[in-house]
C-alpha cells in the first residue's frame, strides 16, 4: 500500500483513503519506508510464538523459519496479537450500540480518534456474524464502496451480498438441523 506522502504529489488529499488499525507497537517496529517491513522486537515475536505453543496451535507462519520479516502472514498474525481493544472500543464508543464480537470496520472523512461524536457522513460495517468464507466479499464491497464520491451511500449491492451471507449462514446451520431432525424423528414412536 503505498503510503499518503508518495501519493500527495498525484492525488487530491480529499481523494486519498488512509487505513488505521489501532495496535500497540513501539514507534521503532513500524516500517520505515512505505514498502518495508515491520520490525517487531524479538521479545514480542517470542511471547507470540509462546501463546501459540502454549495453545497447541501451530502457526501458519512457522514455516519455513518463525515470524521472517518479510511474512505477511507472520506479519499480520503479531499485528492482530498486538491490536489495542481498549483504543477500538473507545472509536466505536461513537456509533453507540455495543461492540462485542467484531471485526467492524468504517470508512470516515476523517480519523475517528479527531472526531468528538458520530460524523454525518461514514460507512461502517458489522463483520462479526459473516461467515469466513464470506469476509473477502464483504472487504471487497466495503473498499469498492469507500472509493466512491458519496461512499456513505449503500445500494442494490448491499442486498444481494446480505442475502449470499445469510445462505452461506444457514447452508454452515444445515449440517446440525439435519442431525437435530434425525434425532427428533428417531425419538418419535407412534402410537397404537
Amino acid at each position: 500500500m503505498p503510503d499518503f506522502k508518495e501519493l500527495n504529489p498525484y492525488v487530491p488529499p480529499d481523494r486519498i483513503n488512509l487505513t488505521f488499525l489501532p495496535v500497540m507497537c513501539f514507534v521503532s517496529e513500524l516500517p520505515k519506508t512505505p514498502t518495508g517491513f515491520f520490525n517487531f522486537n524479538p521479545d514480542r515475536l517470542d511471547r507470540h510464538g509462546s501463546e501459540h505453543r502454549e495453545a497447541g496451535v501451530a502457526a501458519s507462519h512457522d514455516i519455513g523459519g518463525p515470524y521472517s520479516r518479510s511474512n505477511p502472514v507472520a506479519t499480520a498474525c503479531v499485528l492482530v496479537g498486538s491490536y489495542d481493544y481498549a483504543r477500538a472500543a473507545a472509536l466505536l464508543s461513537l456509533f453507540g450500540a455495543p461492540h462485542m464480537d467484531g471485526p467492524y470496520i468504517v470508512s470516515a472523512m476523517q480519523p475517528l480518534s479527531q472526531a468528538h461524536k458520530l460524523p454525518d457522513r461514514y460507512l461502517y460495517q458489522d463483520l462479526s456474524a459473516v461467515p469466513p468464507e464470506m469476509v473477502v466479499l464483504w472487504m471487497t464491497a466495503f473498499m469498492k464502496q469507500a472509493r466512491e464520491k458519496e461512499f456513505w451511500k449503500t445500494g442494490k449491492d448491499d442486498f444481494i451480498l446480505g442475502l449470499r451471507t445469510d445462505i452461506a449462514r444457514v447452508a454452515r446451520q444445515l449440517p446440525d438441523l439435519r442431525g437435530a431432525i434425525k434425532w427428533n424423528l428417531a425419538t418419535v414412536t407412534p402410537q397404537r
